[in-house]
């Protein structure tokens, strides 16, 4: 039994519950410097969540699995992480879950000999209550052993009897049976009942990445930084107040995330479609921050094409990053660009040649097509200009 005592006397007892860390991602499927960034953010959210616990006077910081994102990560970065987490001087009660379960050798075996692995920072390796705040917070930990468990590692909270007056509080990384959304991978089975069998005062969850409320006393914290397109509340951590004067737990939502994700489909056919795009990007704020995956479809002109081209060039160099996804954006010729083809006349050859390219999804050189009639129209305007 894990033991931490303070000089708590009083009946109510407040924590920062988070979760899904995953120190160490790599975001290999982010391309350019921005993965940098990403990875840097996973470090900066810890403070954030340090400087949330000094603010609120929290009594600790329970996090619910997957504090690493793979047992293979480094020494340089558990050392980091350890580092980071200095700035509060409470409890950190770290539980290992699918991405970092307690194997024989793991991301643990390695933290437990570093120099600044200090006491306050709480390995719940075991299935053992953990006790805080004066013996008054009893914290039933559910550890995973594998990255995918085949019973539910919250059974033994059911049997646990903590002594009056003293809060019962299970942290545990899994799925809460019936309870995710159909296209949410599930493992690691947690009985839906599980705080009313166990008679829990707060049941604290990880492995979904959104902030989800279960029951009065059973969330997901959702990860504190997020990192994929996914609307479903990310970024944020949950402040949990228990008071015995009280029948349900105080739940606060805290911001903590630095960069936000957005994934859209916009459809482009004239000029004023390219304008109301950029209605659209002025609102997010600030810009540096966000994280845009942008799906495009329709047709546009030659001209309206460059104009387009010009304008995400702009916003790239605003955002974290842009993703523009054009394959089915297609060229539209209009009159006026047919008669700039026309005023060269091999040029108007090429122009048709390229067109039954385009439109022939067999032609080896399909994919190329209209870049190249793009190309070929944007060096016709240069020549324009230049004479």
């Amino acid at each position: 039994m894990n033991r931490i005592t303070d000089k708590t006397n009083n009946m109510k007892i407040s924590f920062i519950h988070t979760a899904d860390w995953q120190i160490g991602k790599q975001f290999s499927n982010i391309k350019g410097d921005i993965a940098a960034f990403l990875r840097e953010s996973r470090f900066d959210v810890i403070k954030t969540l340090a400087n949330l616990a000094n603010q609120h006077k929290a009594d600790a910081i329970l996090v619910a699995g997957d504090v690493f994102d793979a047992n293979e990560v480094s020494d340089t970065t558990i050392r980091k992480t350890l580092n980071t987490m200095k700035e509060y001087k409470g409890p950190w009660i770290l539980l290992p879950g699918n991405h970092d379960p307690t194997l024989a050798q793991s991301v643990w075996t390695r933290m437990k000999d570093l120099p600044e692995k200090t006491e306050n920072i709480i390995l719940a390796l075991n299935p053992e209550p953990i006790l805080i705040a004066n013996d008054k917070l009893h914290i039933l930990p559910a550890p995973l052993k594998l990255r995918h468990e085949y019973r539910d590692l919250t059974e033994w909270y059911d049997g646990y009897q903590a002594p009056s007056p003293a809060f019962k509080v299970g942290l545990a990384h899994g799925s809460i049976e019936g309870f995710l959304p159909e296209s949410a991978e599930v493992h690691n089975m947690i009985s839906f009942q599980r705080t009313e069998t166990a008679g829990l005062d707060y049941l604290a969850l990880g492995d979904w990445h959104g902030q989800l409320k279960v029951s009065a006393k059973a969330w997901y914290a959702g990860t504190p930084e997020q990192d994929r397109f996914h609307d479903n509340e990310p970024g944020k951590a949950l402040l949990v107040t228990l008071d015995k004067k009280e029948t349900v737990p105080k739940v606060e939502s805290l911001n903590t995330g630095k960069y936000q994700w957005h994934r859209t489909n916009f459809s482009l056919f004239e000029k004023n479609d390219i304008d109301v795009l950029d209605d659209y990007f002025k609102k997010f704020n600030p810009t540096e921050n966000q994280v845009i995956s942008l799906s495009l479809e329709g047709n546009l002109s030659l001209e309206n094409r460059q104009q387009l081209e010009q304008f995400l060039d702009g916003w790239k160099a605003k955002f974290a990053m842009l993703e523009a996804n054009d394959q089915n954006l297609k060229l539209s010729p209009s009159e006026e660009d047919l008669q700039d083809f026309h005023s060269i006349g091999f040029l108007s050859n090429i122009l048709e040649k390229l067109l039954a390219i385009r439109d022939n999804n067999s032609h080896e050189q399909h994919p190329y097509a209209e870049r190249a009639i793009q190309m070929l129209w944007q060096e016709l305007q240069s020549n324009k200009k230049a004479n």
